[in-house]
């Protein structure tokens, strides 16, 4: 029998064990105690961050309020599509109660470029950019919430019902004082106005002079809110509100003003102008003609430089100092939009010894147009200088929370200086030898004045011979206010006076609002069921027609002279034969097309609206008014739609829209 001897371990093999072995204790040692650290005494700790890793918080954006007009016309909304296809869009988030959108809806704008500068944009976070957007972004946004959902290892969401949410609170609707007809017509003339003039930009401001409620500014090159990333540079200014230019003769009024309610002139006192030159110190100050002696009242009517530069020397310095910051000039008139410029107005100590004349006839002065606007709204409504108001108030729920009232800031000079002053701009219009002659509207009596101011060069900080602003601002009937509308075009070429430029788009506003059946001012002016006839122009320009309804196609060619065929049966115009912009004559002929021809032998079968090329926006308006369901890829113009346009319309119909 064999016998094996059991293998003993030498020293070193010893050592070794007995190291391997207390390394392992001294691990478990460790590992247990962490187990012991994490587990037992720090337990809470870890367990609030396992659940802070698993639960994330996410953003409940509030419905932002929607813009309306004064008689309720949508000017900016929400998109309004299904709430389903918005989950499946990964707009919506869940929770106990309701639905909130995760993150903005996309802001449509119905009535694309009109007033586009004034009602602004909105960002892709959901606030206002500018216009009434900005501005008012307090009232518009809302108060965003929260939501809280757990999510596992894998970043599944574990649906869970008691975690808590804070819900949004919806924004409040904003109304304007904007009319939506007359900032049509606004924007129609000023856009014919600038094309005749070869102007470079041009604005347009419809005011009550009671109120000073805004009922248009119109501002050109227009501005589409929509597509506000692919706009034009300098289409988003508002040029109604931000440029400063010297406004020239239209700023006589108020040395005008100051002279009669000072009693330094009356009406018929007589001036002397000489030989159509008068120098100060080292300038000479010009008159379009040799006049000889005027009257005060003719100083105004014929727009003599030299007439107000004695007038303005009758007044004194002080005195025409305090009646240019009265009026508002230097300073914002508080519209509460955003861009708004305060202008140019030098303090009375740094005025030169020329300051005084050179300022009475609308130089070293700089303003906006708004506020020329109010400083003939106080001559009109009888001396009071009245604050602009855009927004009439503030809703929720379609009930009215808060009430913008009208507010007068200071009264400027006495009714009775309003009416001799409203008289004198009434001879610039009526009276054959006045500069305003082109604004002449007939059975209206017209008060204004024209305005022709060169502009001075950045640079050589020289005035420019070739490049002018041309303006007009009157107010109508003259013995009895209704609106103030002012004009002013930038740039003119070839004929650069006011009373040659912008009077004639003056008339044109006026008689047009004058002629519309949607507005009171002609039976109100006129007499019940009497208006003016619009005249057809000599020469005429094509209107942009697309993206309008068929009645407002009818309208406009109606005023423009085209004789008009459709191609489709639509109710929306998608393109016009003749281009946009371009000259014409009356008579001539336009084809604007709508959608495709339906059968005529099935007229019962309703059909999927055609919407290939047609702007998104008004795509989903389309469809949402026959009740289909929508779902929405992309933006811009839709590129592909299913159902087809035309194939029948079933009950509970869904369609799907692609934009690009």
């Amino acid at each position: 029998m064999n016998i094996t001897k059991k293998k003993s371990f030498s020293g070193n093999e010893r050592g070794r064990l007995k190291l391997v072995l207390g390394l392992s204790l001294f691990v478990a040692a460790g590992v247990l105690s962490r187990f012991f650290y994490i587990q037992i005494v720090h337990n809470r700790q870890y367990v609030n961050l396992g659940e802070n890793q698993s639960i994330r918080e996410a953003n409940l954006y509030p419905k932002r309020g929607e813009i309306y007009d004064r008689k309720g016309t949508a000017l900016a909304v929400n998109a309004d599509l299904e709430q389903d296809d918005l989950k499946n869009l990964g707009l919506l988030a869940d929770n106990e109660n309701s639905v909130s959108p995760r993150r903005p809806i996309k802001r449509l704008y119905p009535s694309r470029t009109l007033a586009g500068q004034l009602i602004g944009f909105v960002g892709r976070d959901g606030y206002g950019l500018s216009g009434v957007e900005f501005g008012y972004d307090r009232y518009l946004y809302g108060e965003a919430g929260w939501s809280l959902t757990r999510y596992d290892a894998k970043s599944r969401r574990v649906y869970e019902v008691d975690l808590p949410v804070k819900s949004s609170v919806e924004g409040q609707s904003v109304q304007l004082t904007l009319s939506v007809p007359v900032q049509e017509i606004a924007e129609e003339c000023l856009r014919e106005g600038v094309a005749k003039s070869s102007a470079g930009a041009g604005a347009v401001i419809v005011m009550d002079p009671y109120s000073g409620d805004v009922l248009a500014m119109a501002s050109y090159p227009f501005f589409d809110p929509n597509f506000f990333s692919k706009q034009p540079d300098g289409a988003m200014k508002n040029h109604a509100l931000s440029m400063i230019y010297e406004p020239g003769s239209t700023f006589k009024i108020v040395a005008a003003a100051a002279a009669l309610e000072e009693g330094v002139f009356r009406e018929d006192d007589v001036i002397e102008t000489g030989n159509g030159e008068f120098k100060i110190y080292d300038q000479i100050i010009h008159d379009t003609h040799k006049n000889g002696n005027v009257t005060f009242r003719q100083s105004i009517a014929i727009s003599s430089n030299i007439a107000f530069a004695k007038i303005a020397m009758g007044l004194g310095s002080d005195r025409f100092f305090r009646y240019v910051k009265n009026f508002g000039f230097g300073q914002k008139t508080g519209i509460g939009l955003p861009g708004e410029e305060p202008g140019l107005f030098k303090p009375l100590e740094k005025w030169s010894g020329r300051t005084l004349m050179t300022m009475a006839i609308g130089q070293e002065v700089s303003v906006t147009l708004l506020q020329m606007a109010t400083a003939y709204a106080a001559v009109a409504n009888g001396g009071v200088l009245m604050a602009p108001r855009i927004v009439t108030g503030y809703y929720s729920g379609g009930q009215c929370v808060e009430r913008v009232e009208v507010r007068p800031i200071r009264r400027l000079f006495s009714p009775r200086t309003a009416r001799r002053l409203t008289d004198c701009l009434t001879g610039v219009v009526e009276k054959d030898e006045g500069t305003g002659v082109q604004a002449r509207v007939e059975g209206v009596n017209i008060a204004g004045k024209t305005g022709t101011a060169q502009k001075i060069d950045p640079v050589t900080k020289l005035y420019q011979s070739d490049k002018f602003v041309a303006s007009f601002a009157g107010f109508f009937p003259a013995e009895s206010p209704e609106l103030l509308c002012i004009v002013m075009l930038d740039e003119p070429k070839d004929v650069h006076y006011g009373g040659l430029t912008a009077a004639p788009v003056f008339k044109n506003i006026v008689t047009r609002i004058l002629h519309s059946q949607e507005l009171p001012y002609g039976a109100k002016i006129l007499g019940r069921g009497r208006t003016i006839p619009a005249p057809v122009p000599s020469e005429t320009f094509v209107p942009d027609l697309t993206a309008l309804t068929r009645d407002r196609v009818i309208s406009l060619c109606g005023q423009y002279g085209l004789k008009l065929e459709f191609e489709g049966v639509g109710d929306v115009a998608l393109r016009q034969s003749l281009r946009a912009g371009r000259s014409a004559m009356p008579g001539d002929r336009i084809t604007v097309y709508t959608e495709e021809k339906e059968a005529a032998l099935e007229p019962a079968v309703e059909k999927m609206p055609q919407l290939l090329g047609m702007p998104l926006r008004l795509a989903v308006e389309k469809l949402t008014g026959k009740g289909i369901k929508i779902k929405v890829t992309g933006s811009g113009s839709v590129v592909r739609q299913d159902p087809a346009g035309g194939s029948e319309l079933k009950k509970n119909s869904m369609c799907v829209l692609e934009a690009g």
